[in-house]
């Protein structure tokens, strides 16, 4: 229902800030992904890709409460999608063909392999992509929306919605320039600075396109969270009393890292038949 104020409403104001993600996301891929793509892109899947765009950080004004800096990601929805509108007071009312339509979608683009011969433009419906808006504080306080967040907030949309719009000016103009394949992001003298990356995922495909710089990523994320399970399973152990929750747990963090250790198996497989294991 329309507000008598003739202003939008919250879910109004959260559909412009979707439709723009998507045109951020699709003009991004265009101009950097696109025919360009970096050898270990190839073959990945499509929903594992996201764009982060973050704005310069600001100086904090003196004596008061200020933003220091934006920053938003935008990735397309997956097989999860459905659970995620549950969750959601604007979408867990949809009719269940509605809900069917995205979960057929978010399935969908699960099954879509990253390729130079993809149209991004093609196979993203105007309700394919997730993104994510967050306002940095200089009191360090992190303010947040999203199209799949549970409480939006008015001011927070509205604020989302003006960055995005300035975000897709960034990726039209030519402070947008490509980049190599990296998890940094590359900075531009337009005041924002971006990364296109994918989520570093023990399941993600690896087919050998992927040159040294990629798998050493790869494996380091790999054995960073090996790491960090390791830390939380031993705090476990000690314990001086283990209940049968804590059994749970511990045989849970032992997959975790099982399946971690397996995903660096196949990195260091890759770099050393190639000779390119440092």
């Amino acid at each position: 229902m329309a507000r008598k104020d003739g202003f939008s409403t919250n879910a109004e104001t959260l559909a412009d800030f979707r439709d723009l993600s998507r045109q951020v996301f699709v003009a991004a891929y265009e101009r950097e992904i696109g025919e360009n793509m970096h050898p270990g892109f190839q073959d990945k899947p499509l929903t594992s890709l996201y764009l982060s765009v973050t704005s310069d950080t600001r100086e904090p004004e003196l004596g008061v409460i200020s933003m220091t800096n934006e920053r938003m990601v935008v990735q397309p929805i997956d097989g999860t999608i459905v659970d995620r509108l549950d969750a959601h007071p604007y979408y867990q009312n949809l009719p269940d063909d509605v809900k069917e339509r995205y979960g057929k979608i978010g399935a969908g683009l699960s099954a879509v392999a990253l390729s130079k011969e993809l149209v991004i433009a093609n196979i993203l419906p105007m309700e394919a992509v997730d993104a994510t808006y967050a306002t940095y504080m200089s009191d360090d306080t992190i303010r947040t929306a999203g199209i799949f967040m549970e409480k939006p907030d008015k001011m927070r949309i509205t604020a989302a919605k003006c960055f995005a719009a300035e975000v897709l000016k960034y990726v039209q103009s030519d402070s947008f320039v490509g980049q190599e394949a990296s998890e940094e992001s590359v900075e531009q003298p337009s005041g924002m600075s971006h990364v296109f990356w994918l989520d570093m995922e023990p399941d993600l495909p690896l087919n050998g396109f992927e040159d040294r710089g990629f798998l050493t990523i790869y494996r380091r994320e790999m054995v960073r969270r090996y790491n960090s399970v390791n830390a939380d399973l031993q705090k476990l152990i000690n314990k001086n009393k283990i209940d049968d929750d804590d059994r749970e747990m511990m045989e849970q963090m032992s997959d975790f890292m099982e399946t971690y250790k397996m995903a660096v198996v196949r990195a260091d497989r890759i770099l050393m038949s190639r000779n390119d294991y440092e």
